[in-house]
């Protein structure tokens, strides 16, 4: 396939100053993987360049950019990042942020230049382009993860589109993976101007991927309804989601999106219109297509042996749920019983929303996630 190549302008891979003629400084950053910053004075000349992280450092190795022209340090960048198989035909995304006085003219200057760069290497390029703002708080947290402030700042966005994400695990993706999974999630990456699009040609695809998941539990697309793939992350890397529903039971697998290795499995049975569990009926009984199970909620469930534990089903349920302990109020995780499995149910709070996270007390499956808005 023709890839297009996703380039970003925010405060991420680089960060080039420019003076605008009024002792104002506007600085541009640039994110690939590497993270680096420029810093570039009224005449376009490179003041200091930084790497962010260890990716960068290795773009940079050799070179030596004080006083060089704007473009001419540009080109050597974008080079090194070809030569160094950071920007290719198959992943292709740059992100460039440009802040201060006079970002506007410069975002624009910096675009058409990384995009002839580009095309110069025979890369097909997408541009995505932002102007950000001085955020101390945020510009702290990139620091710590050693990205560009532009980076963070389109990963807040993302999280904030998303609550299911958590920033830690998308600080970790390439631009052009950021760029695939907003595409994919239907999210906007910011405020950020786009030019092309990102190359997928690294994955496996949506095809692959949900025969990879029919195939690992045995099962056919014939045999199930609803058959949904999309892109997610999980612990920092890009996986295909594949969904479907059959029987009684919601299925999902994740499915590494490089190998097409079935990762995780999760179930949860479908709730049944038509079935009313009367607790205060005398038998206790109830009889579906489950079995006898018995619903006696007065006999309480003792912790065996082998469970998790509540301290770490109250850990995956956060995790699932992309809440953090210390934002949420009321976490509770109670041993039960349902449908003949031992579970957890873990209960918290945010502001906003209430959650009940249901996890296997055997080996941590999550068979579901129900959230709602708090009453006010």
């Amino acid at each position: 396939m023709v890839a297009a190549f996703a380039l970003v302008v925010g405060t991420a891979f680089g960060i080039f100053s420019y003076w605008n003629g009024k002792s104002e400084m506007a600085t541009v950053s640039l994110d690939v993987n590497p993270s680096l910053t420029l810093r570039i004075d009224q005449r376009e000349r490179v003041l200091e360049a930084k790497a962010l992280n260890a990716d960068a450092a290795k773009v940079l190795d050799g070179m030596d950019l004080k006083n060089a022209d704007l473009k001419v340090a540009m080109n050597a960048i974008i080079g090194s990042m070809v030569k160094n198989g950071y920007l290719s035909t198959q992943s292709n995304s740059v992100l460039l942020s440009v802040q201060g006085t006079g970002a506007d003219g410069l975002e624009k200057e910096l675009m058409e230049e990384i995009d002839a760069v580009l095309k110069k290497n025979a890369v097909d390029g997408s541009i995505l382009a932002q102007t950000v703002k001085a955020d101390e708080s945020l510009a702290q947290k990139a620091e710590s993860l050693q990205i560009s402030l532009g980076k963070a700042r389109i990963i807040q966005s993302l999280c904030e589109q998303n609550p299911l994400f958590h920033f830690e695990d998308l600080a970790k993706l390439t631009i052009n993976d950021l760029n695939l999974l907003a595409a994919s999630k239907q999210l906007k990456p910011g405020d950020a101007v786009q030019t092309g699009t990102a190359s997928d040609g690294k994955y496996i695809g949506d095809a692959a991927a949900i025969k990879s998941a029919l195939a690992h539990l045995g099962t056919s697309e014939s045999a199930v309804k609803g058959l949904h793939c999309e892109l997610d992350v999980e612990d920092g890397r890009l996986v295909y989601e594949v969904e479907w529903t059959q029987g009684a039971q919601e299925v999902e697998v994740d499915v590494d999106a490089e190998t097409g290795t079935a990762l995780k499995v999760e179930r949860n049975e479908e709730d049944t219109p038509d079935e009313d569990i009367d607790h205060d009926d005398n038998d206790g009984d109830r009889d579906d297509d489950h079995g006898d199970i018995d619903d006696d909620q007065d006999e309480p469930v003792k912790p065996s042996a082998t469970d998790i534990g509540a301290e770490r089903a109250k850990t995956i349920a956060l995790e699932k749920a992309g809440q953090a302990a210390a934002g949420v109020r009321e976490l509770d995780a109670k041993l039960d019983r349902e449908e003949g499995r031992r579970i957890y149910e873990v209960s918290f709070a945010t502001e906003a929303e209430e959650f009940e996270v249901e996890v296997d007390a055997a080996n941590g499956t999550v068979y579901k996630v129900k959230r709602e808005p708090v009453d006010d």
